[in-house]
């Protein structure tokens, strides 16, 4: 039994033995085999290349290898096959593509480089490429903007608009899944920093590569444990737009003596990115905004109640004005290296403004107080400056300097004929000025003194000096002449030191300590009486913040709790508050959705200008009290919000509740009207005002392909009470106002394209006596043509407003043609272009109701800015 067993053996061993040699002797032939290689090169119908497509490379049912293609959209394969082999290439923006053996194998043989064109599973899907883990938030998705009806020289603004998982405002915020972007990188690198709206109308689709959404960038200069910073919005040049300066000049006039004269200058390097961008026209544009320079002005913790008032009558778009010279003007530099950063920006604004108004004033019980006509002038010059420097000393260390200098001079002059109840008449001429002059510095230190340990330290200090002067004089007689002068001054210290200990990735706890001291003093006269006011706050806090993320995977939450010891001086008297702030925020974040639950609670001061008597503009009387700058706003706010985007399905869609309380917050009130038209109006200390607003939206690209039309639906809700005074007596007044926008774009391939809007609000507000309905409807429908050089626009406007039952009724129209000729582009364009042919009757321009002064206010602007121009535009 043993001598066959062990024959079976040996031929078994023996076997194996000249299988492992066959094998063996075969290794440098294969070898020699799998160097040679075949490049494919996978493209897509405009020969763009497909990065991220899954490569399989099958042998019968098993798989041989699995790859996928590069940035360039290659990837290689052995050029040795056998008659098994299959290649499978699969992409979710496209079909599968599968070459069988035969073709694989004659490729193979008759080429050492192949390009393989993958077609569309939808004629919307190639829009999004994306890179990143498939278990986690893709850091990078790609938008391909060859699908979506665009000319060259279409800006940034329009290639996002006809996207609808973008929401675009009128302020300039972008909003991608529920969350503001608000930086715009070129090449990877800092270039718009809240400057949307420049970049917005500067970037072009003629200089951009590639456009992505960053959705984990990260800072390299805040010192911190690599959690993940905010979405941004990146933009990769053409190479003809990198390292070269690009100069751009627009030249423009028409009839109605309007004109412009804009120029820009880009530069998008490897370690420099500057633009410097000057708009100078009367016809009502710009390129900068409120909401821009407002956070320009609080990075630099400058921003004052009377810069408040300033910048809104200087920054917030109005067409409706007789006249309207603007010119604005910006330089922005970011340098950055591995060890140092440079951000500056300067900006210079210059205002010359007409504008005619009609006013109707009444009581809350409908009796009427009086009517005016009035022409305002304005005229204004603006300088604003930041630097921020950022020295990288080495890996654990990062200092930071910060420096601002701003200067704001601005003139309001008015002439309003007054009609009062009994048909008497004043003649009213109204002057105020307004000259700001600002400096700020702060500097910040921070270093990681272990792995897990972080310590900080910032040190600020700014001085401002504002003088406020007025005068007014009715019927031209001097005796009924009355004049303000106040200067203002304002310094503000602050000391910070911060420690930061990470102790896993779900819980980071820090600990704040924080003193401030604010002075601040008004001493000047109201008709030759001495006014003054003195304030000084001293401010001790220490605040426990905690923050953490991949909390059960994909949430993160970050809360701070305070301990506030304020003391408040006001001419001598003093005041003292113990105050708890806090802040909580929690987010649900995965591919396609977004959970947002936000908290906090505040205590700010009121503005020391509320304890003085002070004219404003137009024509009104302001009586403060010495009890207001000693008093504190509590500001508490509670916020829900929810978004989904299915960038492949192309839509989106999310609601948002929030809900507003304060506490001690002043308003004014109208008291009386005088003999000699002055209005009379007092500040009242509301106990509490709540705010609450519900909206819906929805986006989606319907019927595509065969007919692709971008749909946007956004319904909203917001209601408020608060009190009110009138004539001195208080009354509740609660208000419910509700909003519904539809916007509706087609995207066809023929050269006509539609595009319609409407926007429909109602308010109904209800005081114990009596209660108000009001509405708006503005609508816009555009004709649209684009074809090769040619792109022209017509637009119809047509606005209805019912205010207190009359009704207000304005129809206009805008036209623009472009033509392109190489990198010059000439046309024409007319805004209002009604008012020169006038074809219907306007009377009313934007006409406004207002409640909360304590009368009902009717506003009329019976006017708007109207051209017609010949334009030109180079680029260089």
């Amino acid at each position: 039994m043993i001598g066959p067993n062990l024959l079976i053996l040996a031929r078994r061993v023996l076997a194996k033995y000249c299988f492992l040699l066959a094998i063996l002797s075969a290794v440098p032939l294969l070898s020699k085999a799998q160097g040679e290689r075949i490049i494919f090169h996978l493209v897509d119908s405009s020969n763009s290349p497909v990065k991220g497509a899954t490569v399989i490379l099958k042998e019968k049912d098993r798989i041989a290898s699995f790859s996928s293609s590069n940035e360039k959209g290659e990837f290689s394969i052995p050029k040795l096959l056998s008659n098994n082999n299959v290649l499978v290439i699969k992409h979710i923006a496209f079909l599968e593509r599968v070459l069988a053996a035969a073709e694989l194998q004659q490729i193979a043989k008759e080429h050492s480089s192949y390009t393989l064109h993958l077609k569309n599973s939808s004629s919307r899907l190639e829009e999004i490429v994306i890179t990143g883990k498939r278990d986690t938030e893709p850091d990078s998705i790609s938008l391909n903007l060859n699908k979506l009806n665009l000319s060259e020289n279409s800006s940034l603004k329009e290639i996002l608009k006809k996207n609808v998982n973008f929401i675009l405002g009128e302020d300039g915020t972008i909003l991608y899944k529920g969350k503001s972007i608000e930086k715009i990188t070129v090449n990877n690198k800092q270039a718009f920093v809240n400057q949307n709206a420049i970049a917005l109308e500067s970037i072009e689709k003629r200089m951009i590569e590639d456009l992505k959404i960053v959705n984990n960038h990260k800072n390299k200069f805040n010192l911190d444990f690599d959690e993940v910073q905010e979405t941004v919005l990146d933009i990769k040049t053409k190479k003809d737009y990198s390292n070269v300066i690009k100069p751009t000049l627009r030249i423009g006039g028409g009839i109605k003596r309007k004109f412009e004269g804009d120029a820009e200058v880009l530069y998008f390097g490897e370690k420099l990115n500057f633009f410097l961008k000057s708009s100078n026209n009367n016809m009502g544009k710009t390129s900068l905004n409120l909401n821009e320079i407002n956070k320009f002005l609080v990075s630099q913790d400058l921003i004052s109640s009377f810069q408040d008032k300033y910048l809104k009558d200087l920054l917030i778009p109005d067409k409706n004005r007789l006249s309207d010279f603007t010119s604005s003007n910006n330089l922005t530099l970011r340098k950055e290296s591995n060890a140092f950063r440079l951000n500056t920006s300067i900006y210079f604004i210059s205002a010359d403004r007409e504008m005619s108004t009609l006013q109707k004033a009444s009581t809350y019980d409908d009796n009427l107080l009086y009517s005016s006509e009035r022409k305002i002038s304005t005229n204004s010059n603006t300088f604003l400056s930041n630097f921020i420097a950022d020295f990288k000393l080495n890996n654990n260390q990062i200092l930071s300097y910060q420096m601002g200098m701003n200067y704001m001079n601005g003139k309001n002059n008015s002439i309003e004929e007054l009609f009062m109840q009994k048909g008497a008449s004043n003649e009213i001429v109204s002057n105020n000025n307004l000259k700001v002059a600002e400096f700020m510095n702060r500097l910040s230190y921070d270093i990681k003194i272990t792995p897990k340990t972080i310590l900080g330290s910032r040190t600020f200090w700014s001085k401002e000096d504002t003088k406020i002067n007025g005068d007014i004089l009715h019927n031209g007689n001097e005796a009924f002449f009355r004049l303000m002068d106040y200067p203002y001054s304002r310094e503000k210290i602050r000391q910070t030191f911060q420690i930061k200990y990470k102790a896993s990735e779900q819980f980071t706890p820090r600990l704040d300590f924080d003193y401030g001291y604010l002075d601040e003093s008004i001493d000047g006269y109201l008709d030759q009486e001495m006014r003054s006011i003195q304030r000084y706050i001293n401010n001790w806090k220490a605040t426990f913040k905690i923050a953490g993320q991949k909390v059960l995977d994909k949430i993160r939450y970050e809360g701070r709790l305070g301990i506030e010891d304020a003391e408040f001086g006001v001419n001598g008297d003093k005041k003292r508050y113990l105050n708890f702030p806090y802040e909580f925020r929690i987010r649900f974040e995965n591919r396609l959705d977004l959970l947002d639950l936000f908290s906090n609670k505040s205590y700010l001061p009121l503005d020391v200008s509320a304890g003085i008597d002070q004219f404003q503009p137009y024509n009104k009387l302001i009586t403060g009290s010495l009890d207001m700058p000693i008093q504190q706003l509590v500001d508490e706010k509670w916020e829900i919000r929810y978004a989904h985007n299915n960038l492949f399905k192309m839509y989106s869609y999310g609601a948002n509740i929030t809900y507003n309380r304060k506490k001690n917050h002043y308003r004014e009130g109208l008291v009386s009207i005088l003999d000699n038209g002055i209005q009379n109006f007092k500040l009242y200390l509301i106990p509490k005002i709540t705010e609450q607003s519900y909206s819906v939206y929805g986006s989606k690209t319907l019927f595509s392909p065969s007919f692709p039309l971008n749909s946007y639906v956004n319904y909203k809700i917001m209601k408020s009470n608060m009190e009110v005074y009138s004539f001195d007596k208080p009354m509740d007044l609660n208000s419910n106002e509700q909003n519904l926008l539809i916007k509706l774009e087609t995207l066809i391939d023929s050269p006509f394209n539609l595009e319609l809007t409407s926007n429909y609000k109602t308010t109904k507000v209800e005081i114990p006596t009596n209660y108000y309905r009001y509405n708006y409807w503005s609508n816009s429908i555009a004709l649209k043509y684009r074809k090769t050089v040619h792109n022209a626009k017509v637009e119809f406007l047509y606005n209805n407003d019912n205010l207190l039952g009359q009704q207000y009724v304005r129809k206009n129209f805008n036209f623009s043609y472009e033509r392109n000729i190489g990198k010059t582009l000439i046309g024409i364009e007319a805004q209002n272009f009604d008012d020169i042919l006038e074809l219907f009757d306007n009377r009313a321009y934007n006409s406004t109701l207002s409640f909360e002064n304590g009368f009902n206010s009717v506003l009329v602007r019976n006017m708007a800015i109207s051209y017609i121009q010949l334009f030109f535009k180079h680029n260089f």
